[in-house]
């Protein structure tokens, strides 16, 4: 992750640039804020829901926009990895819906 302006934990806007390798998947969760998603390279899904369904996924690539409402619980799956921008405003927060999917925090 590289944050390309502005300071997510703080109220003011944001742009964070995420590296997925393939494979990876965010497991379904809200967000306080609004979030204007941009795929810069690479696929994957989104979908919206408490539960990662397939069928309802949605395919996105390299250009690709999303824009995901507050609290509005979604998730995504990169099967072949991707670069994606995220802009928004901020404090920044991830709630998972299932809090045993909460990945482990790394420093």
């Amino acid at each position: 992750m590289a944050v390309l302006f502005g300071d997510p934990s703080k109220p003011e806007a944001y742009a964070l640039r995420l590296k997925f390798p393939a494979g990876a998947k965010v497991e379904p969760h809200t967000h306080p804020g609004d979030e204007a998603v941009t795929v810069i390279s690479g696929t994957g899904s989104v979908g919206l829901g408490d539960a990662i369904d397939l069928k309802k996924a949605i395919p996105v690539g390299p250009g690709a926009f999303v824009f995901m409402p507050k609290n509005t619980p979604h998730y995504a799956l990169f099967s072949r990895g991707a670069v994606i921008q995220l802009n928004g405003t901020g404090p920044l927060s991830m709630h998972y819906v299932n809090a045993a999917a909460n990945p482990p925090a790394t420093h």
